[in-house]
């Protein structure tokens, strides 16, 4: 008996190890491993972007991410094991919104947002702001020093100022400062207003010959001859034009106005891309340096199509009250519309020379005070930008 009970016992201590041994190796294999994977590729995704003056865009990128799942499944056996791998890819999806502008050629075009230094942009009409931002849109080794010299001279002034130098040559501006600043433009608008006018003519709705009769209800004090002419006194329409652009005449622009209306020519300067508009109460509103530009290219471009676009363009060369003219090369084919009231002087001056350009100058002044020095030094420097420019 006792010997049969020992044997029991060393049968049971057997089994007992025995059966230690098989759980231990069931902890370490039996339970199933999940190993998750994520790797996320935004770093490596690179989104195309375009930058350049005449495109504006936006990328929105969703990330390239990778998403691997691996699932190892063991069951306790000597002989068997399963293994399951899962893997999912997610690839990245790019969208790419983007706003487009144009950039002028021959025909000036309306006005652009300005994102680059290297090209030409016309930027829109904002309100009233000034500040002293100078942005210089082409820059060449030879024009750097005529840059910072009018940089200098436009910030160094105390009131507000606003210069755009654009070349006909390049299509391009050389030089802008605050060009979006809105200011009242005084008689600067009689240079678009006759554009209207010339183009109303060629269209046949009136005709250059039909007389108008200046009466006391046109009477306009200010710049001008007519205003000092016996009521009575009749005037050719063209005459008016001329008159409207030689000496800025007050009552020849009133007269026109009345003659070719104010819808036509609003619709004129919205198709034109611009804001500007006048109205029975408002006929001088404020302008910018970029609205005034496109009205001198325009004009010059249909200088020669027809008789009364060519006494428009002569009223523009012979024109008076500035100060410009005086401080340009005398051979040089020099077109210029002041505006002068209380509070703002400024010139739109086109030049004909070996490399044509136009010159924008716009002044905050106090009390009809023209900043003839600041004006006159502008210019001088514009004529050195230039001529650095194209290397003569």
């Amino acid at each position: 008996m006792k010997q049969t009970f020992l044997k029991v016992c060393s049968l049971l201590m057997a089994m007992t190890l025995l059966i230690g041994c098989s759980d231990s190796s069931s902890i370490q294999n039996s339970e199933p491993t999940e190993t998750t994977v994520s790797t996320d590729t935004t770093a490596l995704s690179t989104p195309e972007t375009t930058e350049s003056t005449t495109q504006e865009t936006e990328t929105t990128t969703k990330p390239t991410s990778t998403s691997t799942t691996t699932t190892t499944s063991t069951t306790t056996s000597t002989t068997t094991t399963t293994t399951t791998t899962t893997t999912t890819t997610t690839t990245s999806e790019t969208t790419t919104t983007t706003a487009s502008t144009t950039v002028s050629t021959t025909t000036p075009e309306p006005p652009q947002s300005s994102k680059s230094a290297t090209q030409s942009t016309e930027p829109p009409q904002s309100t009233l702001s000034s500040s002293t931002t100078t942005t210089t849109v082409v820059t060449t080794n030879g024009a750097a020093a005529a840059i910072k010299k009018m940089d200098k001279i436009v910030n160094g002034r105390s009131r507000g100022s606003a210069v755009l130098l654009y070349s006909m040559e390049l299509d391009q501006r050389l030089y802008q400062h605050d060009e979006e600043w809105m200011i009242l433009g005084a008689s600067l608008i009689k240079l678009p207003y006759v554009y209207y006018c010339c183009q109303q003519i060629d269209n046949g709705v009136k005709s250059a010959d039909e007389v108008m009769t200046y009466t006391q209800s046109f009477y306009h004090g200010g710049a001008g001859v007519i205003r000092k002419s016996p009521y009575g006194t009749k005037y050719k329409i063209s005459t008016l034009i001329d008159y409207a652009l030689r000496y800025s005449d007050n009552v020849a622009y009133d007269m026109l106005v009345y003659a070719f209306g104010i819808d036509g020519f609003n619709h004129m300067v919205k198709d034109w891309g611009f804001g500007v508009r006048i109205s029975q109460y408002t006929r001088f509103p404020q302008v910018n340096a970029v609205f005034m530009k496109y009205a001198m290219h325009k004009m010059y471009l249909q200088r020669n199509q027809s008789t009364i676009w060519q006494t428009a363009w002569t009223a523009l060369n012979e024109s008076t009250g500035n100060f410009a003219r005086a401080e340009i090369d005398e051979n040089a084919n020099v077109a210029i519309k002041y505006g002068l009231v209380e509070t703002s002087y400024h010139e739109v001056i086109f030049v004909d020379g070996a490399h044509p350009y136009i010159l924008v100058i716009l002044t905050a002044t106090k009390n009809y005070t023209k900043d003839q020095t600041f004006v006159k030094n502008v210019v001088n420097c514009a004529e050195e930008i230039v001529a650095a420019t194209f290397g003569s």
